[in-house]
């Protein structure tokens, strides 16, 4: 058990604490750094450690809602001060804001929330900071940098009232975007590798409306729930659904170093409940802590960090003991009178966490960053919130003097390689060591360039020695790789890639030497299908151009020729769609055509000739019918009544469908007792003049329909089963005449429209 002692001293707060490695010793800085969140619990604020200038000394970023609304950036001044860089940031007065290297030129560009949407400001070095891109999105709360899809760039994930968006980084603009899910009011987020292959997962929670049925009736309300969605090429599937539950705070690190990173959040339980007169509220039953694995799913840890309200955590290995700690702050009921802001501390034995000790003084609604801001090898903790005995925003930095033995870097990562993956490059490695974190706790940053040390084209925002420019777990966790998507490479360039381990005091290693990676061969994929059918087409005439399309997935596809196996004069090939295919994702496509000159069917394979390596020839099957001009459908019937019979005259057909010159050899007389029905017709027989006598039809029938149809027929053969059916007792619908018809292979010889 570790047990706090306080001394307050005139110029720092001094909190010791016992525990099994050694004593820990917090002190109270008393910076000049101020509090930006406002007044009242549910405004926002963020916090960040991050070496803007690389100096090798974390500075300070904040954000939040007072009145002045502004982002404001703090200088560390080799770790014994901070000074106000008066760096302006223009219409930075929104309440959230992140370091990344989004241009991959080795310094920390900044994102920030506003009351219109996003900026994104540039680091141009010499204590410069520049607008340079602004997004137009209302109600935006948090704002990140995330690689969602694997380029080695930054994206933007904002969230707000709106929902939970993606912003695509193209080139540095970010002009297309991607909605991840329909909950809006999105609350918090966590972004990690929760499943261990190698990209970024969602973790968030929203609102949304939903109909309850409840005694009977129903009753429409916002329903919140909490999600885990997966990233899957880019695209974010959901996997995991926790109905009723919004989460208040999240965070997330190995606890039990088993190389699979757990989520802790704090989540309300929401219900529906009667009010006494006959309708429903959905209301919060609890505030209850929750830890999720991917492996062993969801735990509900209930009061795991006691009774504490407004609150937040931050996890860190503070007593250099190689596992994570959990500091929480927030209004803390205590000894049973009164509720009390406490910043308390829990260790981490064999994953579970046990209340240490209860720091003096804490902040309600905080944010927290961690990092060894003056470089001895202990981690110190930034907190920002509010403070309710002034009732106002407050920062407080706490240095870790603790008498602990000093946190070493981790061993360089060795055996670095690479292997195709898909539409990936894997980069992978051997599990690093280190004297106080474990291997399998241990996570990982990577940098890609176009020379040996090179991060143009990924950032490890970390200096060529390792140290690094901001603080925190790394991108990889313990399962030693990570993926980075084929389109980032093109032919004729070299690429270089290296690995540093980093532990749970945040501290890197030096990277492993660089490796090259080897450019994706030439490789192709069919898009289309194998087959191409193109149905029945009339003699004479050609079908519309289909494509044939197929995708580079490698570097240097060229196609070397497109052939007709069987030469076949009715299949016609264009290829000026063909199109350069030497980038990965390229998209060429010929275009084929089917021209048949008399009746038949067709079949042919058409063949692609490449340099790929998978797939040098690749054949598709083309087949097509094709089938005679059928005559136009005869016009003007009329039917004349005399005594019992009827009597049908029509005007003769003259032309085909295709308006060609022609002479029906007959017509076929069709018949219908029932009104508006198309699709029981009957055969009644066949005559070569334009008119025919339906005899008797007044004595037995009520009403009757008529439809006359053109034949034209190349063998007697047609002609004799048409005489055939005349002669026949047996009364035939007109699908069983077309099937008769169509198995003396004279299908199409006729018009029924």
């Amino acid at each position: 058990m570790k047990i706090f002692r306080f001394s307050l001293l005139a110029t720092l707060l001094t909190i010791t604490m016992s525990i099994l490695s050694g004593q820990v010793l917090f002190q109270d800085m008393i910076m000049d750094i101020p509090g930006l969140t406002a007044s009242w619990y549910y405004d926002k604020a963020s916090i960040q450690w991050g070496d803007y200038n690389n100096d090798g000394f974390m500075d300070v970023l904040i954000s939040g809602r007072t009145t002045e609304r502004k982002l404001r950036l703090y200088r560390n001044e080799l770790g014994n001060s901070f000074s106000d860089t008066g760096i302006l940031f223009p219409n930075a007065d929104g309440s959230s804001a992140g370091w990344g290297d989004y241009d991959n030129d080795g310094d920390l560009d900044i994102v920030a929330s506003s009351n219109s949407g996003i900026i994104i400001f540039r680091n141009d070095g010499n204590d410069a900071y520049f607008v340079a891109t602004e997004i137009s999105r209302p109600s935006i709360n948090w704002v990140a940098w995330v690689d969602c899809s694997n380029d080695g760039k930054l994206d933007i994930l904002a969230a707000g009232s709106s929902g939970l968006i993606v912003y695509i980084n193209d080139s540095g603009v970010f002009s297309s975007y991607q909605q991840i899910s329909q909950l809006t009011n999105i609350s918090h987020f966590e972004y990690l590798d929760i499943d261990n292959d190698g990209d970024f997962d969602l973790f968030f929670s929203g609102w949304m409306e939903r109909e309850f049925v409840f005694g009977g009736s129903s009753i429409t309300l916002p329903q919140v729930k909490t999600v885990m969605y997966l990233n899957h090429g880019g695209q974010f599937n959901e996997h995991l659904s926790l109905n009723d539950i919004e989460i208040i705070y999240t965070n997330s690190g190995d606890i039990d170093s088993d190389g699979w990173t757990d989520i802790l959040f704090k989540g309300s339980e929401y219900c529906l409940i009667p009010d006494g007169m006959g309708e429903y509220f959905y209301a919060t039953m609890g505030e209850y802590v929750y830890k999720y694995n991917f492996g062993s799913g969801l735990v509900n840890n209930y009061n795991l960090f006691g009774d504490s309200w407004h609150d937040n955590i931050a996890l860190g290995d503070f007593d250099n003991d190689g596992d994570l700690e959990v500091i929480n702050s927030g209004n803390n009921f205590h000894n049973g009178v009164n509720w009390e802001q406490r910043l308390r501390l829990y260790e981490n034995i064999d994953g579970s966490f046990y209340q240490a000790a209860n720091f003096y003084l804490g902040l309600s609604n905080p944010k927290f960053s961690c990092a060894d801001y003056d470089n001895d090898g202990k981690l110190d903790v930034a907190i920002t919130g509010r403070h309710d005995i002034l009732n106002q925003a407050k920062t407080i930095l706490y240095r870790n003097i603790s008498n602990v033995i000093q946190n070493s870097a981790p061993s360089i990562p060795m055996n670095i390689r690479t292997e195709s993956y898909g539409d990936y490059i894997k980069l992978a490695w051997d599990m690093a060591t280190d004297n106080e974190t474990p291997s399998m706790g241990l996570t990982y940053n990577i940098r890609i360039g176009t020379s040996p040390g090179g991060q143009d084209i990924m950032s490890s925002m970390s200096e060529n020695d390792g140290s690094r420019l901001v603080s925190g777990k790394g991108l990889v966790n313990g399962n030693c790789f990570w993926k980075i998507h084929k389109s980032v490479f093109h032919a004729g360039n070299d690429y270089y890639w290296s690995v540093q381990a980093i532990d749970n005091n945040y501290k890197g290693s030096a990277f492993s030497a660089s490796c090259v990676i080897p450019l994706p061969d030439p490789q192709i994929e069919l898009v289309s299908s194998e087959s191409m059918n193109f149905g029945n087409i009339y003699s004479g005439t050609s079908s519309e151009w289909l494509p044939i399309e197929f995708r580079s997935t490698g570097l240097g596809l060229t196609v070397l020729d497109v052939y007709l196996k069987h030469n076949s004069a009715c299949f016609q090939i264009d290829q000026s769609s063909l199109g350069d295919l030497a980038e990965f994702g390229s998209i060429g496509s010929i275009l084929v055509m089917f021209s048949p000159e008399s009746p038949g069917a067709y079949v042919d394979t058409l063949c692609i000739v490449s340099n790929a390596i998978n797939l040098p020839i690749i054949e598709i099957r083309l087949s097509g019918n094709s089938v005679y001009v059928p005559p136009q459908p005869p016009n003007n019937l009329n039917v004349v009544i005399t005594d019992s019979d009827i009597l049908l005259s029509w005007q003769a057909v003259n032309h085909d469908v295709l308006g060609h010159p022609i002479t029906p050899d007959g017509y076929m007389i069709l018949y219908n007792e029932i009104p508006n029905d198309n699709e029981h017709f009957w055969y009644l027989g066949f005559t070569e003049s334009t008119n025919y006598t339906h005899h008797y039809v007044n004595i037995y029938r009520d009403s009757m329909f008529y439809k006359v149809v053109a034949v034209i027929y190349s063998r007697n053969e047609m002609l004799n089963r048409l005489k055939d059916l005349n002669e026949s007792k047996v009364k035939y619908q007109w699908k069983q005449v077309k099937e008769i018809l169509s198995d003396s292979e004279m299908d199409h010889l006729y018009n029924d429209d």
